[in-house]
C-alpha cells in the first residue's frame, strides 16, 4: 500500500515543475557591431552593439573579431545597453566581425550577423608640404595687412607612385576642410586677415592610398592696422553768413578708403576753434551740417578719419569758407513781439502777449508805448494811420499814428463773408486795406474807411485754398503774396482775388518752410519769416530760392520763431518772437 502511495507522488512531481515554474530564455541576438569597414594595420578601432533580454536580466557580450581573437565576455549590463569595443589588427585582410550574448543564467544568444573589415597596410605618407608663399617664414614673421591674400604649399613627393594628393590647412587652430585630390603639387588657400595679430599657417598632405603627412613647419604672419589716408579737402561753400547751418562734406582719400579696407570715422576742424566729435563709422563720404555762430572772417575747415582701432589719418588740406554776419543791432525788448511796419521815420511793434503797441524811432530808441490791446497780432501804417489786426476781438484798429488814439474799429466775429475770426497779416497801399483771416482760411479786402469790398479763400490745399495764412505783402505791380503756414508755400494773387500762382513746400531745404509766417516783398525778391525753421529766407518774385540766414538759438545773430518781418532802406527787421527782441540784420544781397 504505501508502495502505491510513493509511485503517485513521484508521478505527480513532474506536473507541478511544468505548471508552477517559468523557463528562462537566452538573451535576443545581438545587432550587428557597427564600426568602420575600412582600416590600417595596427590602428585601433572602436564597434558597438547591443541587445535585449526578455527576462530583464543583465546581459554580457562577446565579440568575435574574426582573426582569431575575441574580446572575452565583457561585465555584466542592463539590457539594452549599448557596450563599446576597441580591437588592432596585426595583419591585412578581409575580417567578419560578430556579437553574442548572454544573461547571468550563462544562457547564450545566437551569433549575430557579420559585419565586413578590411584591413590594409598603411601606405607611405605624401612629403611634409613647405610654405612657399614669401609672406611666411618660421623666422621673423613678415608684416601684412588687412585684406585678401593666398598662401601657398608645395607637397614634393606624393608617397605612393600615382596617387594624387589632397592638403589641408590649418591657421590659428582654424581647421580647413581637406582639398580635393589633384596630381599638381602646389596647393593654394585664400585667407583673408580682418584683425591685427599675429596668424601661425600650417599645412598636411595626404594621398589616395591614405598615407597623411605631418604638419609643415608653421609660417607666422603678423598684421598690425595702419591708418587711413588723408582725407581729401572739405567740400562745402566758401561762403556764408554768421548762425546760419551750411552743410559740409568729407571724402576719403581718392586712391583708397583705408588701406586695411574699414569704416571709418570723420572729425572736423573748423578754423574758428571748434572741433566736431567723430562721427559714427561710416563708409567712404560723410556729411554734416555746421554754423559758425556769431563769427565774422576768413576760416578754413579741415577733416581727418579714424579706423575702428583708432589709428587716426593727416587732416586734410583746408577749405577756405568766408562768413559774414549780417546781425548789426536789436532792441525793442518786450513779451512776443509779432507785427512790425515802418513809416521812415519810425518803427512799430506789436506785442502780441503785451498787449501793446510800441513806437521807436530808426536807431530802435523808444518814442512811445500804446497799451490796452487784446492780443494786437500785426500792424501796418499809411501817412496818417497805423493800422492793427486785434486776434482776439476778431476786428481792425485804426489809430492816429501820431498818438496812438483809437479813430475807428471794424470786424465782428463770425463765419459770414463780412466776418473775421482771428484776423493775422494786415498790409494797406493808398486805397485798400488786406487781411488775412487765421480763422475762417480767407482773405479780407477792406476800404480805408473800413468798408468790406471782397473775400475770397477758404480751408483746403488747392489754388486759391489756405490752411491758417498768416503773412502777407504787396509787390510794386500790386499783386499780393500770402504765406499759406500749415500749406508751407507762397500763394499769389491779383487785388481782386484772382490766382496767379503758388510755391514753396514743407521742409528745412532751400527753399522749403515750416511755419512760415511773415512776408514782405523789396526791390524784386521776398523776405520770408521760416518760422520753425528759425530763419530768414529769400526768394525771388517767382519762388527761386536765393538765399538764407539764421538758426535757432538766442545768440545776438541767432532767432527764436520770428513771426514777422520789413525791410527798409538796406536793413531787416525781424520780430525774434521767443527771445522777445527785435533784430535788424544787414541785407544781404
Amino acid at each position: 500500500m504505501m508502495n502505491r502511495h510513493i509511485t503517485m507522488v513521484l508521478m505527480i512531481m513532474p506536473l507541478l515543475v511544468v505548471i508552477g515554474c517559468k523557463q528562462n530564455a537566452a538573451p535576443d541576438t545581438p545587432s550587428i557591431p557597427y564600426g568602420v569597414s575600412d582600416g590600417w594595420v595596427n590602428s585601433t578601432y572602436t564597434f558597438y552593439t547591443t541587445t535585449s533580454d526578455q527576462d530583464g536580466d543583465d546581459i554580457s557580450f562577446l565579440i568575435d573579431w574574426g582573426d582569431g581573437e575575441s574580446s572575452g565576455w565583457s561585465d555584466f549590463v542592463p539590457s539594452d545597453t549599448t557596450v563599446f569595443f576597441t580591437h588592432t589588427w596585426s595583419n591585412p585582410g578581409s575580417y567578419d566581425i560578430k556579437a553574442k550574448a548572454k544573461d547571468i543564467h550563462n544562457k547564450e544568444s545566437e551569433w549575430s550577423d557579420a559585419h565586413p573589415l578590411t584591413i590594409s597596410t598603411k601606405s607611405p605618407p605624401p612629403s611634409v608640404p613647405v610654405l612657399l608663399d614669401s609672406t611666411l617664414s618660421p623666422g621673423l614673421p613678415p608684416i601684412l595687412h588687412f585684406g585678401a591674400y593666398e598662401v601657398n604649399a608645395v607637397v614634393s613627393s606624393p608617397g605612393v607612385e600615382g596617387d594624387r594628393i589632397s592638403c589641408q590647412f590649418l591657421c590659428n587652430y582654424s581647421l580647413r576642410d581637406w582639398s580635393g585630390f589633384q596630381t599638381d603639387t602646389i596647393f593654394k588657400a585664400p585667407y583673408t586677415f580682418v584683425d591685427t595679430g599675429y596668424y601661425v599657417i600650417w599645412a598636411r598632405a595626404r594621398n589616395e592610398s591614405g598615407g597623411i603627412s605631418d604638419w609643415s613647419e608653421p609660417g607666422v604672419i603678423y598684421v598690425p592696422n595702419r591708418p587711413p589716408l588723408k582725407p581729401q579737402i572739405v567740400s562745402g561753400p566758401d561762403s556764408g553768413f554768421a548762425s546760419t547751418p551750411y552743410v559740409f562734406g568729407a571724402e576719403g582719400h581718392e586712391l583708397d578708403t583705408d588701406p586695411d579696407e574699414q569704416k571709418k570715422a570723420y572729425q572736423f576742424a573748423w578754423g574758428n576753434g571748434d572741433t566736431s566729435d567723430f562721427s559714427m563709422d561710416t563708409l567712404n563720404f560723410y556729411s554734416t551740417p555746421y554754423a559758425y555762430k556769431g563769427a565774422s572772417g576768413t576760416f578754413y575747415a579741415k577733416v581727418r578719419t579714424k579706423d575702428r582701432y583708432d589709428a587716426t589719418s593727416e587732416w586734410s588740406d583746408p577749405w577756405e569758407v568766408t562768413i559774414v554776419n549780417l546781425y548789426e543791432a536789436d532792441f525793442g525788448e518786450g513779451v512776443r513781439p509779432t507785427g512790425i511796419c515802418i513809416d521812415g521815420s519810425n518803427i512799430y511793434v506789436a506785442y502780441f502777449d503785451e498787449g501793446s503797441v510800441k513806437k521807436f524811432d530808426m536807431s530802435g530808441a523808444p518814442v512811445a508805448e500804446w497799451s490796452g490791446f487784446n492780443s494786437p497780432r500785426d500792424i501796418a501804417v499809411d501817412g496818417e494811420y497805423v493800422y492793427v489786426t486785434e486776434w482776439m476781438k476778431h476786428r481792425i484798429l485804426k489809430l492816429d499814428k501820431n498818438n496812438g488814439t483809437r479813430v475807428d474799429s471794424f470786424g465782428v466775429v463770425g463765419t459770414q463773408d463780412t466776418c473775421l475770426k482771428y484776423p493775422c497779416g494786415i498790409v494797406v497801399d493808398d486805397n485798400f486795406i488786406f487781411v488775412t483771416e487765421f480763422g475762417n482760411n480767407r482773405i479780407h479786402k477792406f476800404s480805408k474807411d473800413g468798408e468790406h469790398i471782397a473775400v475770397w479763400g477758404e480751408k483746403g490745399s488747392d489754388d486759391g485754398q489756405f490752411e491758417r495764412p498768416t503773412g502777407i505783402t504787396q509787390d510794386d505791380a500790386d499783386r499780393l503774396y500770402i504765406a499759406d503756414t500749415q500749406n508751407s508755400r507762397v500763394q499769389v494773387f491779383t487785388k481782386d482775388g484772382e490766382f496767379v500762382d503758388e510755391w514753396g513746400s514743407a521742409g528745412n531745404g532751400d527753399g522749403q518752410f515750416v511755419g512760415l509766417q511773415g512776408i514782405f516783398w523789396y526791390e524784386g525778391h521776398l523776405y520770408i519769416a521760416d518760422t520753425d525753421n528759425h530763419r530768414i529766407q529769400v526768394l525771388t518774385e517767382v519762388g527761386g530760392f536765393v538765399t538764407r540766414w539764421g538758426m535757432q538759438g538766442d545768440g545776438a545773430s541767432q532767432l527764436m520763431s520770428p513771426h514777422n518781418l520789413m525791410v527798409y532802406h538796406g536793413k531787416v527787421y525781424v520780430t525774434d518772437t521767443v527771445n522777445d527782441l527785435v533784430k535788424v540784420f544787414n541785407i544781404p544781397l
